[in-house]
């Protein structure tokens, strides 16, 4: 008879045991499968988000590079018509295409996502190794590219070519996009602005100043460019990417 409870109870004892245990394993499983599921969720947050970032800054380059062209355009018109009239005063709408070198453009960044990652180093959450490392990779050499640029329009443009520029024309709010039309004052200045730019100082300041612009937005159009390259390859493997997560 001892013997007898003695096994029911142990048997209700295992019972219990075996319940307690697999509600363990259950809850353990659940949370597993929650985890996977968070860390799936936030992974394809990070990869939608590096793609949505790189085709904005991909449009942004597009018009880095195109801004460039047109500068670099206006600059050898002027440099073109002076070696062919011998002077800026003959040039026409000298004034406005002078007017247009005093525009300038930086390095686009669009890197929230990144810095998103990189603040929370959460880039264990993109399953495939060598993504992550173009990742990684491309933002470095961005920075790169952008230090260089940057410094190109800090250091040379707005220190020796943009004083230079500003001291040669009649700034008209018109030509920088201010659309009031009652405010002319090139008509007033003019014979003061010609007088100026006969000047031999003058002359040589400025045509330094715009084959200067030229290097200056040839070498920013190169590194874009450049970098253009690699943010469509990188762009390409993330769509692939996605496609495999999805």
């Amino acid at each position: 008879m001892y013997i007898l409870r003695v096994k029911k109870n142990l048997t209700r004892y295992l019972l219990e045991f075996a319940v307690i245990v697999a509600g363990i394993t259950i809850s353990f499983w659940i949370n597993e499968w929650d985890s996977r599921k968070d860390d799936s969720v936030r992974q394809l947050h990070y990869i939608t988000g590096l793609i949505s970032d790189l085709e904005k800054q991909l449009l942004l380059f597009e018009d880095h590079v195109e801004f460039s062209n047109s500068s670099i355009s206006n600059c050898s018109s002027i440099l073109n018509e002076f070696r062919e009239k011998g002077n800026f005063s003959g040039i026409p709408e000298i004034n406005d295409k002078l007017s247009r070198l005093m525009y300038s453009i930086k390095y686009p960044e669009v890197n929230t996502i990144f810095n998103e990652l990189e603040s929370t180093g959460q880039f264990d959450l993109i399953n495939n190794d060598s993504l992550t490392s173009k990742i990684i990779k491309y933002y470095q050499n961005s920075k790169n590219y952008s230090n260089r640029v940057d410094a190109n329009m800090d250091v040379v443009y707005y220190q020796e070519i943009f004083p230079i520029i500003k001291s040669s024309i009649v700034i008209e709010p018109k030509n920088f996009g201010y659309a009031e039309k009652d405010i002319e004052l090139f008509n007033s200045l003019s014979s003061t602005f010609y007088k100026g730019l006969s000047e031999p100082a003058k002359e040589f300041d400025l045509i330094n100043a715009i084959s200067l612009s030229i290097v200056v937005s040839n070498t920013n159009k190169s590194h874009v460019a450049t970098i253009k390259k690699e943010a469509q390859e990188l762009l390409l493997a993330l769509e692939k990417e996605l496609a495999q997560i999805k």
